[in-house]
């Protein structure tokens, strides 16, 4: 949906386009949340309660991941607090006064993010719940949240990109099987910003500690520790059943819930040194789990666009795995001679082999180059069929940032090592190159025909020119079979692996072997 790009349109035509520039206004919300997150704490949990939220939201692992990236996702925490904060204050003091700033936010949200809508889930389960508190505001409750859904509706309608959507989701609508191990990782990502098998057991005990955050809620005031539980509980029941992967990141509605209960957990401990004790462990958590969060920002995009600016030619072309990365061409400008074709071009339901097979014939027949960029290919192409249309027919000569450079089978190839045995797993059964002499500039086509078992990109290729005193230049190294594929995805026992080298400037003149 489009308010957060409608924010941020005038924030890039002040601040630029650059990294720094769009990744500012998601800090701010962070900062935002942190503050508002202490205002809703303390109504919930008491003035230590607030302290703790405040101190929580700001040391989370995925609080900050969402304050240092380039999305909505600072917005959506942002939202969901200042929407469940707003439904608080009508619910205690019905009026128009309150009903409109829980209206706009509620309609904001739902023009953020999709998942910001399943906050009306816990919202009806509390009319259902607490009659008595909630009656007064039941009959308008219903009526504006009747009249968003239809806004939210209208706009699906009309946004093609969006009703296909919609449609091919509600097609498998809704999952049938317990998914376990996802929701598993979905919540332990919430806790600590990414989930690795050896974490598992941090689910159970942040499931405990969660739980024990309501129970203490609720002997304060009951309508707060109900509240917490189903702003808890209820979204992560509904996204259970949708059908879609289950990323930390679409269910950021809920994480408020989550580190509300953690501070009303620690607040209600009496005794200060073992809430001395939660801090230092809060600390020694942070310090953990915060580098993994606290990366270098991802400029991958603007350095492949960089290297397009300097490398690309008229004849050469860029290729696009799906049709969502193309978008960031209107804050990334690509040379303006350059062609971009989007394969599939549209997403769901994304590939198909009758219309994009042909499609990709016909580029690789009509130019010399195809600098080839990936993203969202999980969800346009989940089968990886581009990458793997493109290992089968096109050699990779070189890559940048995830942009790879591909050329089309070469006019001929010389056969220049026979059957080599590399191991009991892998046998080199020959090695062809498509030049013995080259200048600087040039590509050496290289394919390898390879015979083995449970071949996947677990083995890499490693190429270079090793000179007479056996030194390596031009190196590159890449994972076997087509790219971005996961690595349990086995290759046929019999694989020829099409790559080989780009000659930069910078290789001396001479005689080398190529390794």
């Amino acid at each position: 949906p489009p308010f957060y790009y409608l924010l941020l349109s005038p924030w890039m035509a002040l601040a630029g386009t650059s990294e720094f520039a769009v990744r500012y206004p998601s800090a701010l919300f962070g900062l935002l949340s942190c503050a508002l997150s202490s205002v809703l704490g303390r109504r919930l949990l008491g003035r230590r309660g607030g302290w703790w939220s405040l101190l929580l939201f700001t040391m989370a692992p995925q609080s900050v991941w969402a304050g240092r990236n380039g999305r909505m996702y600072s917005l959506v925490v942002l939202l969901a607090l200042a929407i469940m904060a707003s439904w608080l204050t009508w619910q205690r003091r019905p009026g128009w006064r309150t009903w409109l700033p829980f209206t706009a936010l509620s309609a904001i949200g739902a023009l953020t993010h999709y998942y910001l809508v399943l906050l009306w889930a816990p919202q009806a389960v509390l009319l259902l719940i607490q009659p008595r508190r909630t009656q007064r505001i039941r009959v308008p409750w219903l009526a504006t949240l009747g009249a968003i859904g239809l806004g939210l509706g209208l706009f699906v309608a009309i946004s093609p990109g969006a009703r296909s959507m919609a449609a091919e989701v509600l097609g498998r609508f809704p999952v049938r099987h317990f998914r376990g191990q996802g929701l598993q990782t979905l919540f332990v990502g919430l806790l600590l910003g990414g989930a690795t098998p050896e974490l598992a057991w941090t689910a159970f005990a942040g499931a405990g500690l969660v739980v024990g955050g309501w129970i203490t809620a609720g002997r304060r005031d009951r309508l707060a520790g109900t509240l917490l539980a189903v702003w808890s509980l209820v979204p992560l029941a509904i996204v259970h059943f949708i059908p879609e992967a289950l990323e930390t990141r679409y269910l950021m509605p809920a994480l408020p819930a989550l580190l509300l209960s953690l501070a009303g957990l620690i607040s209600w401990v009496p005794v200060w040194p073992v809430r001395l004790a939660c801090l230092a462990g809060l600390a020694l958590l942070s310090a953990w789990r915060l580098p993994a969060t606290i990366g270098e920002p991802d400029t991958t995009f603007s350095t492949r666009m960089e290297a397009l600016a300097v490398a690309a030619r008229p004849e050469d072309v860029l290729v696009m795995n799906g049709p969502w990365p193309r978008l960031l061409l209107e804050y990334y400008p690509r040379p303006e001679a350059l062609p971009v074709y989007s394969v599939p071009e549209a997403a769901p339901p994304g590939f198909d082999a009758a219309v994009d097979v042909p499609r990709l014939e016909a580029i690789a027949r009509d130019h010399e180059r195809l600098w080839v960029t990936y993203g969202a290919i999980h969800w346009a192409d989940p089968l990886y069929s581009v990458s793997r249309w493109l290992a089968e027919n096109t050699y990779c000569v070189h890559e940048i940032a995830g942009m790879a450079l591909c050329l089309p089978e070469p006019p001929r190839l010389t056969e220049t090592l026979g059957r080599l045995a590399l191991g009991p797993r892998l046998t080199l059964a020959s090695a062809s190159v498509d030049r013995l002499d080259a200048q600087t500039g040039d590509p050496v086509r290289v394919r390898l025909d390879l015979e083995g078992h449970s071949l996947d990109r677990s083995v890499s290729v490693a190429l270079g020119l090793v000179d007479a005193s056996g030194t390596a230049w031009v190196e590159r190294e890449a994972r076997l079979g087509p790219a971005h594929q996961p690595g349990g995805n086995v290759l046929p026992d019999r694989w020829s692996e099409l790559t080989g080298l780009w000659l930069l400037p910078g290789t001396p003149p001479g005689t080398y072997v190529l390794g």
